[in-house]
C-alpha cells in the first residue's frame, strides 16, 4: 500500500532516511543529497514555497519528490529544488520501482489545482523519469515539451589508456603544470573542514567574478543569495568528505580557486576560479592538472566536468553525456507561442505596415526611405598617421590637470572602466580587451587621484585589422599601431589625448607609430596631426552587397 502526501519541511525526511533512499535511486548524485536540498533550501525558502511530496510503503520512505513552487504572471510553477544550482536533478525512489515514480504522478493529477506547470530541469538521459513523465503528460491529454538542455562531458578512468597518465601527460597540462611546480612556494590544499575553507571564500568569490568578467558574461556570485548558498554548502557538508574546496599556491599567492565534490566514486568538478593577472601562464591547466591527480589517488572512477560544452571539456573527456529538460502543461494556452514562420518579402511588408501605422502615411514613407538608404548604403573614411622612428614629440605639451600618472594597465584595471551605458557593452569590452592582452597588446592608461582619465591600446602586431573600414593592413617589422583611444568625458578638454600620444611617440623606440581615427572625429584629429603626419586616406563604399575598398596617399 503506497501512501502519497505533502510536507512542510525538509526536515521531516531527516539527513539519514533521505540518503539512505538516494543510494537506491538510479540517479545517484551529491546533488540528490539531503545536505545539497537543506542548503539550498534555506536561500530558496524566501522566495520559494516548499512543494516536497513523501511516498510511503508500509510506513518505509520509498519515494521523494525534491519540488518547490514559485507563482509569476498567475502561473503556479513547479520546479526542481536544485533547479537553478544542481547540474543533475530527478525524482528520488527505487530503482526498479517505476510504480512509485507512478505514484508521484497520480498523484500530481489529482491534485492538479495546486500547480500549473510543471519545469523539470536537467534529468539525465539515463533516468527513466523523462519518458514516464512524457507518457503521463500523454495519458492525461497535457501537452509537453522535452528537449537536450545541457552536454555533460566526463573522463573514465579505464585500463585501456584512460589512465591518469593520459591526461596529465598532455603537453600543455605538462608544461603548465611544470612552470608552478618548480617555482618557490609551490602549495596545494585540499580541505574538508569549514574552519579551514571560510576564511578563502571572499578570495574565491572575487576570483571567480573577475574569471567570468574576461569570458564575456556575469558571475553568480554577483549575487548575496548565491554567495549564501555556497556558504550554507560548506557549512552542512563540513567534514564530511564530500565537499572538497582546492587552493594552488604559488610564491604565497593563491593562484585558483576549485569548491568541487567527491561522491560515489566520481570527482565533480563544479566552480573553478584563477588569478586573472596570470592568465598567460594558464593557471587553470595547473588547477585541473592537480584535480585529476585528486581525484585518481582517491579512488575515483570517474571526473564528472557535468552541464558545459567549453572547449577545455573537449579535452579532458572520452564521453559525453546529455541533460533533458521536461516541461508539462495543464493547458495548451500556456504553452509557449511559437512565432509564426513569414518570408523574407512578408516579414517587409509587415514592418512597412507597422511604420505608416505609427509614424503616418507621409512621415512614414520618408522614414521607410531612410531605413532603405542605411541598409542599402554605407560610407566611410580613416584617416592613418605615421611618424618614423627618428622622431620625437615635437613639443612639450601643456595638461590642465595635476598629479597624472602614465603606465601601462593589466587586465584589472580593465574592470575599473565605468563608462558603459549598458552591462552587455560592459562584458563585451571586457572579453574584447582580454584577447588583445593574451595577443599581447598593451593597455596604456593614464591616472588621475587613482581613477582612469584615459586610456589607450597599442599593438605590435605584424597585420591589423580596421573594421571601420573592413581593411586589414599590413605593419612595418618592429612598427606600433595605436588605436582605440579614449579620454572619459568628464576628463576631457584638459589635452590628455595629445598627453598621452607624446608620451607614447618619446617612451616606445620602434621603427614606426602608427595611428588612425574617423575623417569626422575632429576633435581626435586636432590631437593627432601637431604630432604625426597624414600618410593616407582609407576609403569603403557598399552598395547593396557591392563592396568597395581604396585609399589615397
Amino acid at each position: 500500500m503506497l501512501t502519497t502526501y505533502r510536507i512542510a519541511s525538509i526536515d521531516e525526511i531527516g539527513q539519514e532516511a533521505w540518503n539512505n533512499l538516494i543510494q537506491t535511486n538510479k540517479v545517484n548524485t551529491v546533488y540528490q543529497t539531503y545536505q545539497w536540498h537543506k542548503a539550498l533550501w534555506e536561500v530558496y525558502k524566501t522566495e520559494f514555497e516548499l512543494f516536497l511530496l513523501c511516498v510511503k510503503e508500509h510506513e518505509n520512505l520509498v519515494g521523494i519528490a525534491p519540488l518547490m513552487r514559485k507563482t509569476k504572471d498567475n502561473i503556479r510553477l513547479l520546479l526542481f529544488i536544485g533547479h537553478y544550482q544542481a547540474d543533475y536533478s530527478d525524482f528520488i525512489y527505487q530503482d526498479g520501482k517505476p510504480y512509485i515514480l507512478n505514484e508521484i504522478v497520480t498523484w500530481l493529477k489529482n491534485h492538479r489545482d495546486t500547480w500549473d506547470r510543471l519545469h523539470l530541469l536537467n534529468i539525465p538521459d539515463y533516468s527513466p523519469s523523462g519518458s514516464m513523465l512524457l507518457e503521463f503528460s500523454q495519458n492525461a491529454g497535457w501537452p509537453a515539451l522535452a528537449g537536450v538542455c545541457a552536454v555533460c562531458p566526463a573522463w573514465q578512468f579505464d585500463e585501456a589508456g584512460n589512465s591518469i597518465e593520459a591526461i596529465t601527460n598532455k603537453k600543455s597540462l605538462k608544461r603548465h603544470y611544470s612552470h608552478f611546480k618548480n617555482l618557490p612556494g609551490f602549495e596545494v590544499f585540499h580541505l574538508t573542514n569549514r574552519v579551514d575553507i571560510l576564511p578563502y571564500m571572499d578570495e574565491y568569490f572575487q576570483q571567480h567574478i573577475e574569471r567570468r568578467y574576461i569570458a564575456g558574461e556575469l558571475s553568480l556570485f554577483l549575487e548575496d543569495d548565491i554567495k549564501q548558498c555556497y556558504l550554507n554548502l560548506v557549512t552542512i557538508f563540513d567534514r564530511s568528505d564530500l565537499l572538497i574546496f582546492t587552493i594552488i599556491r604559488s610564491q604565497g599567492q593563491n593562484i585558483a580557486f576549485h569548491l568541487g565534490f567527491q561522491y560515489n566514486h566520481t570527482f565533480i568538478w563544479y566552480k573553478p576560479s584563477f588569478d586573472i593577472t596570470l592568465f598567460k601562464l594558464y593557471p587553470g591547466e595547473v588547477l585541473l592538472n592537480e584535480l585529476f591527480r585528486y581525484a585518481a589517488s582517491n579512488g575515483c572512477h570517474e571526473f564528472d566536468f557535468t552541464i558545459g560544452n567549453e572547449q577545455f571539456k573537449e579535452r579532458f573527456s572520452n564521453i559525453v553525456r546529455k541533460n533533458y529538460s521536461y516541461q508539462v502543461y495543464q493547458c495548451s494556452k500556456d504553452m509557449p507561442e511559437r512565432a509564426p514562420q513569414y518570408s523574407r518579402m512578408q516579414h517587409l511588408l509587415i514592418r512597412i505596415n507597422n511604420i505608416i501605422k505609427e509614424s503616418g502615411t507621409i512621415r512614414g514613407i520618408w522614414k521607410i526611405l531612410g531605413i532603405i538608404g542605411e541598409r542599402s548604403f554605407e560610407y566611410e573614411c580613416v584617416y592613418y598617421f605615421a611618424i618614423p622612428r627618428c622622431v620625437s614629440a615635437p613639443q612639450s605639451v601643456e595638461l590642465f590637470l595635476e598629479d597624472v600618472v602614465v603606465r601601462q594597465g593589466g587586465v584589472k584595471d580593465v574592470f575599473r572602466l565605468n563608462y558603459f551605458n549598458r552591462i552587455e557593452q560592459k562584458l563585451e569590452y571586457f572579453k574584447c580587451a582580454f584577447e588583445r592582452l593574451l595577443k599581447g597588446d598593451i593597455f596604456l592608461i593614464i591616472e588621475h587621484h587613482g581613477n582612469i582619465a584615459s586610456y589607450a591600446w597599442i599593438s605590435r602586431r605584424d597585420k591589423f585589422p580596421i573594421s571601420e573600414v573592413d581593411t586589414t593592413i599590413g605593419l612595418k617589422e618592429g612598427a606600433i599601431i595605436i588605436f582605440d583611444c579614449l579620454t572619459l568625458p568628464e576628463y576631457r578638454r584638459k589635452h590628455l589625448y595629445r598627453f598621452m600620444l607624446s608620451r607614447i611617440i618619446d617612451d616606445y623606440i620602434c621603427e614606426e607609430k602608427v595611428i588612425y581615427c574617423r575623417k569626422n572625429n575632429i576633435p581626435s584629429i586636432k590631437a593627432i596631426t601637431p604630432l604625426f603626419r597624414l600618410k593616407r586616406r582609407l576609403f569603403y563604399m557598399r552598395l547593396f552587397d557591392i563592396r568597395l575598398r581604396w585609399s589615397r596617399t
